[in-house]
């Protein structure tokens, strides 16, 4: 067993980047479904056009941006932006967004 100590929080956030379980990613290890519940209040409270632009800091796992695209806003007139600290994490919710949520249910 190996006990790690991260000196600083990027160091921390590049760590989660690399877990097997994307929420990690979320700061709710564990719990997708409080992630779900914070994402449907979030885009209950918003109005989504096809040409609305919406920007997640610390979009975690970017359920946040993917269940936005599934409410109607429209890739080619709007605009989805999510911003992570490190290059870890935006290289992994890409490849996350891209190959595996398609079989995913939020």
């Amino acid at each position: 067993m190996t006990i790690y100590k991260p000196k600083s929080y990027i160091e921390a956030y590049r760590l989660k980047a690399k877990s097997k379980d994307i929420n990690e990613l979320t700061g709710r290890s564990g719990r997708t479904d409080l992630t779900k519940f914070i994402v449907n209040q979030i885009l209950s409270k918003i109005k989504l056009n096809p040409d609305t632009v919406l920007v997640d800091i610390g979009c975690g796992d970017g359920m946040l941006l993917q269940k936005a695209n599934q409410r109607g806003i429209d890739a080619n007139i709007g605009k989805l932006e999510g911003i992570l600290p490190t290059e870890e994490e935006v290289t992994r919710v890409k490849e996350y967004l891209l190959n595996e949520v398609k079989t995913i249910e939020y």
